[in-house]
């Protein structure tokens, strides 16, 4: 597998300047952490700890901001996040070569790769907690992705792949949302990205929720519609037993209407091509990862059209 670019290359000198700043001890090895496309990442090693060493990059400083407040919330409400380290200074971020950096704690756990009920039932309860407090956050406008942009097409500059017609796929989508009443579907602030790919999970718990690149403001199902669409969605069905455990579970926390739940069907799709464009756009980025993105692509390509063959009638009996 062949490495991604870090995109800022820290040595042992900068590390040591870095550590200086903090009260986490001495500087001992580390190791960066190759799946990061947006931002580079580091496990750092100290004579005291482990922790992570995320430098933000090309990151609205208001942004940054909003993401450890949204951060901060997951601590007072006891959701399993990574804690920020401050400075000596008691400051969440450090200013270093004009880049924002940031310590947290480093958490043991692995990205689950297969779910057993156990784990879905505490996944669907510590997201029913996640998205419950973040409900009573106010709504400013600020961090969206567009408004409203399920409706509308997809802009990632991709319009297709081998056969495969995204803007053809895209419009047809399009089509079937406007049978959505929107203004029934709640909107909050969610994770944005709420997969296995940002879980560690140990003991069949999820011990950490990662990744808060993706945090706006939103139709609140977008975060239901990312878990169903990345766990419970295989190539020639839908896990349905376990689906109905999640939902079960998760809306102890939060209720879903009639309306979202249809929704979430008609967002499950355009998640999947919203994937698909955004690894189609890394793809420009990280030639050096030609083959796994293209690998990805082409996996989400077959999710969709085996979602597709699936008719919302036959998607609703599983609630």
């Amino acid at each position: 597998m062949n490495k991604m670019a870090i995109i800022t290359n820290l040595k042992k000198e900068n590390f040591n300047q870095i550590l200086n700043n903090y009260n986490i001890g001495k500087y001992k090895s580390h190791k960066h952490i190759q799946r990061a496309l947006g931002n580079t990442v580091y496990i750092l090693k100290t004579t005291k700890n482990k922790f992570i060493l995320k430098i933000f990059e090309k990151s609205d400083p208001n942004f940054i901001e909003f993401q450890i407040k949204v951060m901060k919330l997951f601590e007072k409400e006891k959701l399993p996040t990574p804690k920020i380290i401050s400075t000596k200074n008691n400051k969440p971020l450090l200013i270093y070569n004009k880049n924002r950096i940031m310590i947290q704690e480093f958490i043991e756990g692995i990205s689950p790769e297969t779910f057993s009920n156990t784990l879905i039932k505490d996944i669907a309860q510590k997201q029913g907690k996640m998205n419950s407090s973040l409900l009573k956050l106010k709504l400013t406008g600020k961090y969206i992705w567009g408004t409203d942009y399920q409706f509308s097409p997809i802009e990632f500059g991709a319009y297709s792949f081998g056969n495969f017609n995204i803007e053809k796929e895209n419009k047809l989508l399009v089509q079937e949302l406007n049978e959505i009443n929107k203004k029934k579907l709640k909107k909050s602030i969610i994770h944005g990205d709420f997969h296995s790919a940002n879980f560690l999970v140990k003991k069949d718990k999820l011990v950490a929720i990662l990744d808060l690149d993706d945090v706006h403001e939103d139709f609140l199902i977008q975060e239901v519609a990312n878990l169903i669409s990345h766990t419970f969605i295989n190539l020639d069905s839908i896990k349905e037993e376990q689906l109905k455990i999640y939902i079960k579970e998760y809306e102890k926390q939060v209720k879903l209407n009639e309306e979202e739940k249809k929704a979430i069907y008609f967002f499950i799709k355009h998640r999947f091509l919203s994937v698909i464009g955004w690894h189609l756009q890394q793809l420009k980025k990280h030639m050096d990862q030609k083959e796994d993105i293209e690998k990805t692509v082409i996996e989400h390509i077959k999710l969709y059209k085996s979602f597709s063959k699936i008719s919302l009638n036959e998607f609703m009996k599983m609630f």
